[in-house]
């Protein structure tokens, strides 16, 4: 058998394809040095012919990337030709091209970017605004700001670095700043920024007073917990002289329950906290005795109260006494990471304590009670508030009295895994007087950020040298975590009159800011505060205060909400 075979050496000539024309397009034909323009070329003709091409720039020069029927022109940053024109050839006829010029400015375009921590402000928050001009600008890297829409004022029309301040708004607005470079007024660059009004939620059991004193929030959910005491009635009738509730409102702040609980005395509530899964911890103290208390009456005894996210009552555990003359009460809650609570109080004769508890109570080796005695140069601690680092250590705050008439406040840590059976010394104790014996000094929250112990509260005087401001001054002060007496930073702060430090948070998640809140006095009445600071003691952004008109308002406590928002909680006579 005899095989024959035929080669052709011409695709033209064997298919009978010719091409007719090439045309090349580019996304731009006006660029500026650095910028980039994409190109295409189409083949038109007969027959099949080959789509194959070959690019280049009639004159040479660089910048020129190839990607099949495509390719990409990058004009040079340093001495860039007035044009180039790009060439696309076929492959299979080399007489047939196509071609398009570019067009380079001589002057790179001048740019300007706003840097700024957040989009999204509350009403009369302030923020720093920094801008970078990009771009040759003459030696002129100034920049020009205004508000084009929305509200509110900049420090100033002019520089790199500005804060605008949001308006007062009731409802969520946008706002948009513009800057523009002073080398190129031509050009600008627009933030919107969002000013969100938050949400105020009122809880009112009627004609009769209703205290808030804790504000928690579930960071599931983000659900808000707040608990305090009524004299009126929720969800049963008066139990007592005085009663504790626990209200749950969602994110938006509408209300999903709320529990009233006492016995037939008077009920104190000192602290919340919530875990991730919704369960809510409310603590305090009664003179009364719950319906299934096995503790002797007479006396005061602490308590810790468990509901879950739907408002179940879980659990209840009894702090002491042991008998009738040894009154106890839980002073303060806080939770660990591991969703551990922890109740800090202090009884007559067992001095100070801490008790340990989870979701399923205060049982086992979950249930760790630690018995705080004396440290140095501290006496019987009265324990106000704690705050718990990620090893389980414990950090507190409290008062025992002066030497010279006045109180005196303290700062302590204890390590429970170097206590002995429950009983323990504090690690070190640092007491806090004001610099005249005679004023006192409260100590009443603190927060931590495993490093430093952040402390809030108030003085009649002055504390480390600060500067008296009149009446009663709120404090905020700063401790390294290793016992050294000689505070990081001081900062005292207020009115004329009295004012004072109620609560305080730090926020690990988002800002890692501290945020007090509490009182000042602005003569004709009371108002609430918030207050912004660095962990360097520098105030970030100026305090907000909040006021209803012809009433008095007092601080009672503050949270973290989420990234951009912060919960203050207070109460009113309006």
């Amino acid at each position: 058998m005899i095989w024959f075979t035929w080669c052709c050496l011409s695709l033209a000539a064997c298919s009978g394809s010719s091409i007719t024309s090439v045309g090349v397009t580019a996304s731009s034909t006006t660029l500026q040095p650095g910028q980039s323009a994409t190109l295409d070329a189409v083949i038109l003709g007969t027959g099949g012919f080959s789509s194959a091409l070959t690019w280049s720039i009639d004159g040479g020069g660089p910048g020129l990337v190839t990607s099949g029927s495509g390719a990409t022109y990058t004009a040079p940053m340093t001495n860039p030709p007035a044009s180039v024109m790009i060439r696309a050839t076929s492959v299979q006829d080399s007489t047939k091209s196509g071609t398009t010029t570019i067009t380079i400015s001589s002057v790179q375009q001048v740019t300007v970017t706003i840097n700024t921590p957040v989009t999204r402000l509350y009403s009369q928050q302030a923020i720093s605004l920094n801008g970078t001009v990009n771009g040759p600008a003459s030696g002129n890297p100034a920049v020009n700001w205004s508000i084009v829409s929305g509200g509110g004022a900049l420090s100033a029309a002019s520089g790199s670095d500005v804060v605008y301040t949001a308006p007062v708004v009731n409802a969520e607005q946008l706002v948009t700043i513009r800057a523009s470079p002073a080398a190129d007024p031509t050009q600008h660059t627009d933030l919107v920024l969002t000013i969100d009004h938050g949400w105020p939620a009122v809880l009112q059991s009627g004609d009769a007073p209703d205290t808030a004193r804790g504000v928690a929030v579930d960071y599931t959910s983000l659900a808000v917990y707040v608990a305090g005491e009524t004299a009126g009635h929720f969800d049963v009738g008066q139990l007592g002289n005085g009663d504790g509730f626990v209200a749950r409102f969602d994110r938006y702040g509408n209300l999903s329950w709320v529990h009233q609980f006492g016995t037939s005395g008077t009920e104190s509530v000192t602290g919340v906290v919530a875990d991730t899964s919704g369960n809510v911890y409310v603590g305090g103290q009664t003179n009364g005795r719950f319906p299934d208390s096995t503790a002797p009456g007479g006396g005061y005894i602490g308590f810790i109260i468990a509901y879950d996210k739907d408002g179940n009552f879980k659990w209840k555990k009894e702090l002491g006494p042991v008998d009738t003359a040894n009154d106890c009460g839980v002073t303060a809650l806080a939770m660990d990471r591991n969703q551990l609570v922890y109740a800090a109080g202090h009884c007559l004769q067992l001095r100070g304590f801490v008790q340990r508890c989870d979701a399923s109570g205060c049982n086992g080796t979950t249930g760790l009670l630690t018995v705080v005695g004396r440290g140095p140069n501290l006496s019987a601690p009265t324990f106000q508030a704690i705050a718990v680092d990620a090893y389980g250590n414990y950090d507190l705050v409290g008062t025992v009295p002066g030497s010279g008439g006045g109180s005196t406040a303290f700062v302590t840590q204890v390590i429970p895994a170097n206590c002995s059976g429950g009983m323990c010394a504090p690690a070190w104790a640092i007491p806090v007087a004001a610099d005249d014996p005679a004023d006192s000094v409260e100590l009443v929250t603190v927060a931590t950020d495993g490093s430093n112990v952040y402390v809030g509260g108030s003085t009649t005087g002055t504390v480390y040298g600060q500067t008296p401001l009149g009446g009663t001054d709120a404090l905020l002060l700063a401790y390294d975590r290793i016992g050294t007496t000689v505070p990081l930073w001081s900062v005292q702060f207020g009115t004329a009159a009295n004012d004072k430090t109620s609560g305080l948070a730090y926020d690990v998640l988002f800002m890692h800011q501290i945020y007090p809140t509490g009182t000042i006095d602005s003569g004709s009445d009371t108002e609430l505060f918030l207050g912004f600071y660095g962990t360097s003691g520098n105030s970030t952004n100026p305090p907000v205060s909040f006021e209803g008109p012809g009433s008095s308002e007092q601080g009672g406590g503050v949270a973290i909400a989420d990234g951009q928002g912060h919960l203050i909680l207070g109460f009113t006579t309006g």
